[in-house]
């Protein structure tokens, strides 16, 4: 039986060890604390150690201290080889909080790092520099000298082929163009490792992609924000006497843009096993690795712009096919100049997110002179299959008896083609204004007799008339009262007494008690909450392997650790890796060779690698 692999979560393409760079980068890193938190504005480089390989990217990190929060500073980069790209990927600021009590006062102190994370390519090997960095914010400057790189070429892997297809069809501004992306391997599984796989096609355009797979197969591909993992299927294909596993994912591409794109080639990397070994415990593990690479073939893009002949003035920006529109009223009996709020459901295949509303008034829709419309353009609202926009307007002639048929247009690519759809039309019934005369106006003040003293009497403390608050303090008794005996018998027969008063009292207490720690709770680092609540749901991941077979049971902890080690900083990364590799010798083991008692030990493992974090 043959196991199709579920490759690991990536991090956003600069690998897991960057957290343990080489003795000079980490002497670099480790001083940041004592170097930066200081009063005048200060700056360091942290590079990924070495070595460097063409096409893969390597993370530059230029970390800040000592200028203001507010206004974010600037970091320039002066120069850089040619033939290098260098990429801004995020800031990500670091806060650290200090309280001092000197003489009874506490004071509080905010240091705040900047981390500018830029991403390094280079097509061919050679030395590469740098810099140097400039950081700047009105007025203050620091400056850190250029850092120097060397990047060197990976072999070709004759065992791996990668490609990358575009749908064959004509292709317009925010249409939804499939691409296909297909990575074949023809070696053993087992030695594969680090799986990376880039274009500048994902880059450069807009992407709508599935949800993450969560469980089967999943092909990892490296983007500028980061690693995604796509579902994917994988076959068996034999090509020229070999038989390659084919995994083949799929994206969703969506041009903003006319023009001709010439997209370079597609490239996967791997770490390569090449011999393995058995550690202290008779478990595999790698021995030696090995950096190897496929490339793909060239594509074109050819993005054509929407044809101006014949565009309806019902035309809105959407583009697909069967589109509809559904169009319903709040009410339909309603007077001159009342307000009727207009439902519009616009469903089809295409960019609904970017699809707009017609003019209500385009091929013979609201006429002006009967309908007041709404002059600003009208946002809607996004659900899974539809789009929907809420209108009002105004009948302004009582002659009308229906609000006619809304028009709405939009751009088949496949027709190459303006397509247009109509509501149903709706029925009214609209009545005449009503007039308000002055007999209609009712006054806020009672009706007064002509003569005063013909008046019925005013009885204490009931003085109530239209537009008063109800209660009247005429001859009321506004003495203090003195009597402590009265005061409190008159308290103990209150509404429920003392003993239900104490019981609000408390309550009171509670709920300022939840408060402080809610504010508490609410105060914990978010980083901190994100790596308890990964390892939470990573240890109930494998503690329901057990339940599952032995090879899933190792297959689901190895992807569970995985996760861990993508998302936790201080996770043991040699500890993580020998249980991973323990995991993947009993994955692809032979059924008959798989043992039971094996996978519980590497649950075991994996558990107490868990709580060892929390």
């Amino acid at each position: 039986m043959h196991h199709y692999p579920t490759f690991p979560r990536l991090r956003p393409r600069c690998p897991p060890s960057l957290l343990a760079l080489r003795s000079s980068v980490l002497v670099c890193v480790l001083l940041l604390p004592s170097q930066l938190f200081s009063a005048e504005p200060q700056i360091q480089v942290a590079t990924q150690s070495a070595p460097h390989y063409i096409g893969e990217p390597v993370q530059i990190r230029v970390s800040v201290a000592g200028f203001a929060e507010e206004p974010q500073p600037k970091c320039t980069i002066k120069s850089q080889s040619p033939g290098l790209e260098v990429q801004l990927v995020g800031v990500t600021p670091s806060v650290r909080e200090f309280f001092s009590n000197i003489n009874g006062r506490t004071t509080r102190s905010r240091n705040v790092t900047l981390h500018f994370n830029y991403y390094v390519t280079a097509t061919q090997e050679g030395e590469y520099s740098v810099g140097p960095f400039v950081v700047e914010q009105q007025g203050q400057r620091v400056e850190y000298r250029a850092v120097n790189f060397s990047f060197e070429t990976i072999d070709d892997d004759p065992d791996m082929r990668i490609r990358l297809e575009l749908d064959d069809k004509p292709v317009y501004p925010g249409q939804r163009v499939g691409v296909k992306i297909e990575w074949s391997y023809a070696g053993d599984l087992r030695s594969v490792r680090k799986l990376a796989i880039r274009s500048p096609l994902f880059d450069q355009f807009t992407f709508e992609d599935p949800p993450a797979a969560r469980t089967g197969n999943a092909l990892p591909i490296q983007t500028a924000k980061g690693a995604l993992e796509l579902p994917a299927t994988a076959r068996e294909e034999t090509v020229d006497g070999k038989t390659f596993t084919v995994v083949t994912a799929r994206r969703k591409l969506v041009p903003e843009r006319p023009g001709q794109f010439e997209i370079p080639p597609i490239t996967a990397s791997i770490r390569k096993i090449t011999r393995w070994r058995r550690d202290a415990f008779g478990f595999a593990e790698p021995a030696d690795v090995v950096p190897v690479r496929a490339t793909g073939n060239p594509v074109v893009l050819q993005v054509k712009s929407l044809p101006v002949d014949g565009r309806p003035d019902s035309f809105a920006g959407a583009i697909g096919d069967a589109f509809s529109l559904d169009v319903t009223a709040d009410r339909t009996v309603i007077r001159v100049g009342d307000p009727v709020t207009l439902n519009i459901m616009l469903r089809g295949s295409g960019n609904l997110k970017n699809a707009g509303l017609a003019p209500l008034t385009a091929g013979g829709g609201l006429s002006p002179e009967q309908f007041r419309v709404p002059e600003a353009d009208v946002a809607g609202s996004i659900s899974p299959d539809a789009k929907q926009f809420q209108v009002q307007v105004r009948v302004l002639d009582e002659s009308v008896r229906a609000i006619p048929a809304l028009e709405y247009s939009w751009f088949d690519p496949n027709r190459e083609s303006y397509q247009t759809t109509s509501s149903d039309p709706i029925a009214l019934r609209v009545d005449p204004a009503q007039i308000v005369s002055a007999g209609d106006v009712v006054s806020s003040q009672p009706n007064l007799p002509a003569n005063p003293e013909s008046a019925p009497p005013r009885t204490m403390g009931t003085d109530v008339s239209p537009g008063s608050s109800g209660l009247s303090m005429i001859g009321a008794d506004l003495a203090i009262e003195q009597d402590l005996q009265l005061l409190m018998r008159s308290a103990a027969s209150g509404f429920g007494g003392w003993p239900v008063r104490m019981l609000f009292y408390v309550a009171g207490l509670a709920l300022i008690a939840v408060a402080v720690w809610d504010r508490r709770r609410q105060n914990v680092d978010p980083e901190i909450v994100r790596c308890r609540q990964l390892l939470r749901e990573q240890g109930r991941r494998i503690k329901a392997a057990a339940t599952l077979g032995t090879t899933a049971a190792a297959a689901q902890i190895a992807t569970s650790l995985r996760a861990v080690a993508a998302g936790h900083p201080d996770v043991d990364r040699q500890q993580l890796e020998r249980i991973v590799a323990d995991c993947e010798s009993v994955t692809y083991a032979p059924q008959s060779t798989a043992d039971v008692t094996i996978a519980a030990s590497l649950s075991q493992q994996a558990i107490q690698l868990i709580q060892n974090l929390e």
